[in-house]
Formats: C-alpha cells, sequence, structure tokens
C-alpha cells in the first residue's frame, strides 16, 4: 500500500483532482488521502470509474481509502 496523500488545507476542487491523477498513475490500491472533509462529490465518478471506495472520519477532516476489487475485471 502507497503512504496516504494529505491533500487538507487545498482547495477545491484541487484534492478532487489529485484523486483523480493519482489513480490514474497507479495501482489498483488500496490508495488513501487524507481530506479536510468528506469528499461527497467524487462518489459517483469513483463508482462510474469501478472503483471501491471506504470514507472514515479522521481528527483533521476524514481518510477516503479507494481500491479495486480484485475480482472485478
Amino acid at each position: 500500500m502507497t503512504p496516504a496523500m494529505d491533500l487538507r488545507g487545498l482547495d477545491p476542487p484541487e484534492p478532487l483532482l489529485r484523486i483523480l491523477e493519482a489513480l490514474e498513475r497507479g495501482s489498483a490500491g488500496p490508495h488513501v488521502f487524507l481530506l479536510s472533509q468528506e469528499p461527497r462529490l467524487i462518489y459517483g465518478v469513483l463508482d462510474d470509474g469501478g472503483w471501491r471506495h471506504s470514507t472514515r472520519a479522521d481528527p483533521g477532516g476524514c481518510e477516503l481509502t479507494v481500491f479495486r476489487d480484485p475480482r472485478d475485471p
């Protein structure tokens, strides 16, 4: 697993753009992103792209984990 990418403190839409860039470059994951707030706008994009995701509250915002299910083609 790659280290968490800390995107807290960036102004929108920069966190969204950096997440999408990381997913384009990276492996099936899991990819972990630290964000200032829950990234509700990206969930549909991730779903449409075949990515699975989970979000959990973090003292500084939230932690988004994104991965591909190895059973999916």
